[in-house]
């Protein structure tokens, strides 16, 4: 009969080393300088972009028929 579990401890078990890309040494590179200046680029667009939301003021006022419901 095959058991799995049995299989599962009978195979080689081969780790492949993980290696981890944001670290200094990757900030270092101009790759990393590129992603980090393409981070602050896109916070301070998203920033103004907020800001230019928050200070708007909405341009379309209600009329007096539309805020009583009244038909033509």
């Amino acid at each position: 009969m095959n058991n799995p579990a049995a299989s599962r401890t009978n195979r080689q078990v081969t780790r492949r080393k993980v290696t981890k890309m944001y670290t200094a040494r990757f900030f270092s590179t101009s790759l990393g300088r590129a992603s980090l200046a393409s981070i602050g680029a896109m916070v301070v667009m998203c920033c103004f972009a907020l800001t230019q939301q928050v200070n708007a003021v909405p341009s379309v006022m209600a009329s007096t028929a539309a805020i009583t419901g009244e038909l033509a």
